[in-house]
């Protein structure tokens, strides 16, 4: 059986050190098996994920620590351990996702043109004001491949203590959205909106 690894805080994270022999030291952060901090000797360090694919042992690497938080690490070894699971190759998937890339504000232009397209004015109206006033300021020029649910939690938290009701539509709009794009092929991961992961 595997070992069981104690879940660590992003604080005790900060703390891991290399351990002085070789090039890299690797420390399993926890929650998300094959989830690693590797540290190297020159002092820089990022996260890897390692995972059986078909039958062979893969790395894959999700990026330097210094622009990753430990929150955002696991959520993305969550996303491709999913991927896996089902059979498929995450950075294949990546890269065609990558030949898709388009930012939320034009995902928005492009989502309302084909899919509102039988909605009643008002609400079509409704829903484009809402992203407009909410949402698209702030992650607007994002990558709609790159937005996590931290993201999405960080741009509506004012809105959920202020105005409930309005937060409420708003994320139910904002995972229609991410979910087509998903389908669409614009997007890896699930939709970045869902209640589940937001409600932390």
């Amino acid at each position: 059986m595997p070992k069981i690894v104690t879940p660590l805080s992003a604080k005790s994270v900060q703390s891991l050190q290399h351990n002085g022999v070789g090039r890299k030291t690797m420390h399993p952060v926890g929650v998300v098996d094959g989830l690693y901090l590797v540290i190297y000797e020159t002092g820089s360090r990022s996260w890897l994920f390692r995972a059986m694919l078909n039958g062979r042992r893969r790395h894959f690497g999700l990026g330097s620590a210094r622009f990753v938080t430990l929150a955002e690490a696991r959520e993305k070894a969550k996303a491709w351990k999913k991927l896996i699971a089902e059979g498929i190759d995450p950075i294949a998937s990546k890269k065609a996702v990558e030949e898709r890339r388009i930012n939320f504000a034009d995902a928005v232009d492009l989502f309302s043109e084909l899919e509102l397209q039988d909605v009643k004015e008002k609400e079509r109206k409704a829903w484009r004001s809402s992203l407009n006033t909410h949402i698209i300021p702030w992650l607007g020029k994002r990558d709609v491949n790159t937005i996590t649910s931290l993201q999405v939690a960080e741009v509506m938290k004012p809105l959920w203590i202020e105005k409930r009701e309005m937060a409420k539509k708003l994320r139910i709009r904002l995972d229609k959205i991410f979910v087509w794009l998903k389908a669409k092929g614009y997007r890896t991961d699930d939709s970045p909106a869902k209640w589940a992961d937001l409600k932390p």
